[in-house]
């Protein structure tokens, strides 16, 4: 659900949130298991986009400037990440899921 959700939208994080925080995996297991899914999903959908047509030289070019900003936002997540308790960083992940789930479903009213 999660690798199609985030091929069409880019919203493949509500419903692996929601099977994740259901098992109850630690805060380190929570974090790698997120990591893991969503590397192996967007392997795919680069594939995909490139056969769709969807990849050209300025999208790479674009990608390729953001590496610094984006090794800057895994360096600033490592360090929130051993800053705040197992029970805050949960807290935190249920209210962005409702968020995000309810943005979704506004977004998708509003369709129709």
């Amino acid at each position: 659900m999660s690798g199609f959700a985030s091929f069409v939208s880019h919203a493949g994080g509500p419903p692996l949130a929601m099977y994740l925080l259901a098992n109850r995996l630690s805060k380190r297991g929570y974090q790698a298991t997120t990591v893991l899914v969503f590397w192996w999903i967007n392997v795919f959908k680069i594939l995909l986009y490139f056969y769709l047509g969807m990849i050209n030289l300025d999208i790479i070019w674009l990608n390729l400037i953001f590496i610094p900003v984006a090794i800057l936002g895994v360096k600033i997540g490592e360090i929130l990440n051993r800053s705040i308790s197992s029970k805050l960083f949960f807290n935190i992940s249920y209210a962005f899921l409702a968020v995000a789930g309810i943005k979704l479903l506004f977004d998708g009213s509003y369709e129709l």
